[in-house]
């Protein structure tokens, strides 16, 4: 997974593989008896994969996006907290200043 901020507003998610031969998906299987069947198997790294390929990479966005949504968000209160020892005052709001 790759994550890029831009200009501080966007957060841009990627998801890169240089060996796709570890991820399974359900594909036609020849045999060498030469019956065919449905199973899981390696992806092999052709155009005809790029679907699947695709679709994988998406879920693994989606999941990434999922768990960042459910992470809190407490950047307001630390730039609020930031603003309040900016003007010397402390959390409580008295005047921590010497």
């Amino acid at each position: 997974m790759k994550i890029y901020d831009k200009f501080s507003q966007v957060l841009r998610i990627e998801a890169t593989s240089y060996d796709i031969s570890f991820l399974k998906h359900h594909r036609k299987v020849e045999h060498r008896d030469g019956h065919s069947t449905r199973e899981l198997a390696s992806m092999k790294k052709s155009i005809y994969s790029i679907i699947d390929l695709h679709e994988i990479m998406l879920g693994c966005n989606q999941h990434y996006l999922a768990f960042l949504d459910s992470l809190d968000d407490t950047s307001a209160f630390h730039s609020e907290q930031n603003a309040q020892y900016d003007k010397g005052q402390g959390p409580s709001g008295r005047d921590t200043a010497f």
